[in-house]
C-alpha cells in the first residue's frame, strides 16, 4: 500500500510539474520555483518610472496570493511535462526562467485559473481548468524592447469566440471597434482592476466576412488600436508608409484619425481571407 501511495504521489507531482529537470538543479533555478521569491511591483511604480513597459506592471488578480497555484505555474514553466500544451511566438525560447520572475496577474478568467509572469524577456501565461489541473496550457511571447504602446495589453483568455485582456495600469479607457464597419464607432468596454469585459474575437463570420473586432485603448499619450492575431500579446495597428532609410523618416500614425477607420476597413477585408 505504501509503495502504491508513493507511486501515485510521484505521478501527481509529475503532472503538476513540481519537479525541475536535472539541468535546473542550481540555486538560481531553484529560487525561481519558490512563489515567495516572485517580484511584485507596487501599484504606483509606473507613475515614477523612466520607462513604461511590462517591468512596471503591478501584481493583480484575486489569486495573486494563492501560493499553491503560483507554485504549480512556476513548476510547469520549469518542466511542462507531456500533458501540458506549450506554445510560443516565433523566436521566443520556451525554457524555464533563469531566476525569480515578476508576477503580473493571477486570477479566475471565465472557466480557468490564469497566471501571467514576466522574466524581463518573455511573458508567460499558465492556465489550468478551474476544477482541476488536467489540460493545463503554457504560452510564451517575447516582449523585450516593448514600448509603452506595445506593453499596453496581454491576452488573459479566449472563450466562446471572445477575448479578455489584462491592460497596463496607464490605460485609462478601453473600447471595441469593428474595422469592417468604420462608421459604427467604438463601443466602450468595462474594466475591473485592469481586466476588460469580453471582446468579440477579431474575425467572426457566418458564411462570409462580417467583422474584424479590435481593441481601442486610450492613455495619456493618446489612442491606439490593437488586434488579436492569435498570440499572447496583441499587435499594434498603425497607418502610413513604412519607415525608409532616408534622412527624413516617414512618420506612422498610431492614433485613429478621421480617415483611419476607412483605411483599415480596406486592409481588413483582404487580410481576413488569408
Amino acid at each position: 500500500m505504501r509503495s502504491a501511495a508513493r507511486s501515485a504521489g510521484r505521478r501527481l507531482r509529475a503532472r503538476a510539474g513540481a519537479a525541475a529537470p536535472a539541468y535546473a538543479q542550481n540555486p538560481s533555478a531553484q529560487a525561481a520555483l519558490d512563489p515567495a521569491n516572485l517580484t511584485r511591483v507596487p501599484a504606483t511604480a509606473w507613475q515614477a518610472a523612466s520607462r513604461n513597459d511590462f517591468s512596471v506592471w503591478p501584481a493583480r488578480g484575486e489569486l495573486a496570493h494563492d501560493t499553491a497555484l503560483l507554485r504549480r505555474a512556476l513548476a510547469v514553466w520549469a518542466r511542462p511535462g507531456e500533458t501540458v500544451q506549450v506554445s510560443a511566438t516565433p523566436g521566443t525560447p520556451s525554457g524555464g526562467p533563469a531566476g525569480p520572475p515578476q508576477l503580473l496577474y493571477a486570477g479566475l478568467v471565465d472557466n480557468a485559473r490564469v497566471v501571467i509572469l514576466y522574466d524581463g524577456l518573455r511573458i508567460a501565461r499558465y492556465a489550468e481548468p478551474k476544477d482541476g489541473t488536467q489540460g493545463a496550457a503554457l504560452d510564451f511571447a517575447r516582449v523585450d524592447g516593448a514600448t509603452p504602446a506595445e506593453a499596453s495589453a496581454v491576452v488573459l483568455g479566449r472563450a466562446d469566440g471572445n477575448v479578455r485582456y489584462l491592460l497596463a495600469p496607464w490605460v485609462k479607457k478601453a473600447a471595441e471597434r469593428d474595422l469592417l464597419k468604420p462608421a459604427s464607432g467604438a463601443m466602450d468596454l468595462t474594466l475591473a482592476k485592469g481586466v476588460t469585459s469580453p471582446l468579440a474575437g477579431p474575425a467572426q463570420q457566418n458564411g462570409g466576412c462580417t467583422s474584424w473586432n479590435v481593441l481601442q485603448l486610450t492613455d495619456r499619450s493618446g489612442t491606439r488600436l490593437m488586434s488579436d492575431l492569435g498570440e499572447l500579446v496583441p499587435a499594434r495597428l498603425t497607418t502610413g508608409a513604412p519607415a525608409r532609410c532616408t534622412r527624413r523618416p516617414v512618420r506612422r500614425r498610431c492614433a485613429p484619425g478621421r480617415r483611419t477607420p476607412a483605411r483599415w476597413a480596406r486592409c481588413a477585408r483582404p487580410a481576413y481571407g488569408r
